[in-house]
């Protein structure tokens, strides 16, 4: 059975679509009797070489029934290791995506956690730096004031500035 199916594999994998219709054993395969025909040959031989060997055979009407069920048998036996096959590859090849992805999805999410860590980390620095401005700002315009008020102090007294801000009477 081992052999039939690597066969079985090896045509398939030519004629994915085309499935177990056109699977053929070759001339050389092929024995001059009925009677010869191994499991793998008839679940394989093209159907006009089985009605041939059965016609030369000489089978009456049941035994060809009896023939073509077993024939049958084989190739739907045959059919669902193909299947069973074809479904264990693709779920070992869905456990391999779900792996990647598992593993990408925890790393994203290490990533996630450091930019959200980083991103909070900025935000209070923007927090601190906006209210140093603001302070900043604040104090600015109480010297400002300060300078209004005092040159304002100096004009009442008569003390003119000079170019480089110092004071002299007038």
């Amino acid at each position: 059975m081992e052999e039939l199916e690597a066969t079985v594999l090896a045509q398939s994998a030519r004629s994915r679509e085309s499935g177990l219709k056109h699977l053929s054993v070759s001339d050389d395969d092929i024995p001059d009797s009925l009677d010869a025909l191994s499991d793998r040959q008839l679940a394989m031989v093209d159907f006009k070489i089985l009605m041939h060997l059965m016609t030369k055979a000489g089978l009456n009407k049941d035994q060809i029934a009896e023939v073509k069920a077993r024939r049958r048998r084989l190739k739907n036996r045959l059919s669902a290791r193909l299947c069973s096959n074809k479904k264990r590859e693709k779920c070992s090849e869905l456990e391999d995506t779900n792996r990647d992805l598992l593993s990408t999805l925890r790393d994203l999410s290490v990533e996630n956690t450091s930019l959200r860590t980083e991103t909070h980390k900025m935000q209070e620095a923007n927090a601190t730096l906006t209210k140093s401005s603001f302070e900043a700002a604040r104090e600015n315009a109480m010297l400002r004031a300060q300078v209004a008020q005092l040159t304002q102090l100096l004009a009442t007294a008569g003390i003119v500035p000079d170019e480089e801000g110092a004071a002299f009477a007038a």
